[in-house]
């Protein structure tokens, strides 16, 4: 039990590691080309801002819902689907938090959804490459 814990807060920080690096470089495009008078930060600075806001969810949703995923679903597709709802569904909890109350139908809404979405979806898949690197380790041994 204790290795699944550390291998799952494991993959939570990977997950981190790859969701801030790429948010970051999708974040810093636009004012490398952008005019003059805009602001922006660095790549780096972007990258230590969306790691401290997207880990602590990353490690805690992420250790919470794969555990439960994984008892419910034995299956590709219905874990697959299992993440994706996990994901819209920690989307929308911390949307209703951070603005207090219902969340208005915008563009905005929908692609914070949809980068939940991909967020669980890279955790499900750093799983999975986990399962199977270690699945052939154990193989090997016997």
């Amino acid at each position: 039990m204790r290795v699944e814990v550390v291998k799952r807060i494991l993959i939570g920080i990977i997950a981190t590691v790859i969701f801030s690096f790429s948010l970051a470089v999708f974040t810093v495009v636009p004012f490398l080309n952008g005019e003059s008078n805009t602001f922006g930060f660095s790549l780096p600075a972007y990258f230590i801002i969306f790691c401290i806001f997207s880990g602590p969810v990353f490690i805690i949703a992420g250790f919470i819902c794969s555990f439960i995923i994984d008892t419910l679903c034995t299956k590709y597709l219905h874990a697959l689907i299992g993440y994706i709802i996990a994901g819209k569904i920690t989307a929308i909890v911390i949307l209703y938090f951070n603005l207090g109350g219902p969340l208005p139908l915008n563009a905005d809404t929908f692609s914070f959804l949809v980068l939940g979405i991909l967020a669980s979806l890279l955790y499900y898949h750093i799983f999975i490459i986990w399962r199977t690197r270690f699945f052939k380790r154990s193989l090997s041994l016997h």
